[in-house]
């Protein structure tokens, strides 16, 4: 008789489980901005004022020299008294009657307090100068700003009605019809 065997035993290993990956949190706040944003700044302030000049005639500035002294002369002394730079000085026009200089001060954005101080000494009639005597009394008064100049030459008139009746006649789709007709006819 055959006994059966047992079976032999078996070794059985344990295989570790493979690790589990930590997920990640999603990150909840927006990433930054590359530059941050420039606070908005103030515009510059202009102050227009027209000085005129007693003893300045306007012909002396045809002169060339006389006129280039006189305008650098003006916008310094403008200068010196607005306590900004010449740059910030421009002249607007120099017109007769003695001599009267409109120019415009540009203050730098954020300097309303010494625009104010300008604007006030000139309304007070304590704003000097400081240009030579020989240019006679100085009265200084500020004024608006001037309106945008002009266009040198206005646009030519449109003109609807170009043309004479005949002219229409010979453009329109009636015209064209009635010479098909025509040369229809002459070649019958």
């Amino acid at each position: 008789t055959l006994t059966p065997t047992p079976p032999a035993p078996t070794a059985t290993l344990a295989t570790p489980s493979p690790p589990t990956a930590a997920l990640t949190a999603a990150p909840t706040t927006a990433a930054p901005t590359a530059e941050p944003t420039a606070a908005p700044t103030a515009a510059p302030v202009e102050v227009f004022m027209q000085a005129t000049l007693a003893d300045v005639d306007i012909a002396q500035l045809d002169e060339s020299t006389f006129n280039a002294t006189f305008r650098t002369g003006f916008i310094a002394a403008a200068a010196a008294a607005a306590n900004v730079a010449s740059s910030a000085v421009e002249i607007l026009s120099i017109e007769a009657g003695s001599v009267v200089v409109t120019s415009k001060i540009t203050f730098p954005s954020g300097e309303k307090d010494a625009a104010t101080a300008l604007e006030t000494a000139i309304g007070a009639g304590t704003v000097a100068l400081g240009l030579p005597a020989s240019y006679g009394e100085v009265t200084v008064v500020k004024v608006s700003a001037p309106p945008p100049p002009a266009p040198a030459f206005p646009p030519p008139p449109v003109n609807t009605t170009q043309g004479s009746a005949a002219a229409d006649l010979a453009a329109s789709p009636l015209a064209a019809l009635v010479a098909v007709i025509l040369a229809l006819l002459v070649q019958a």
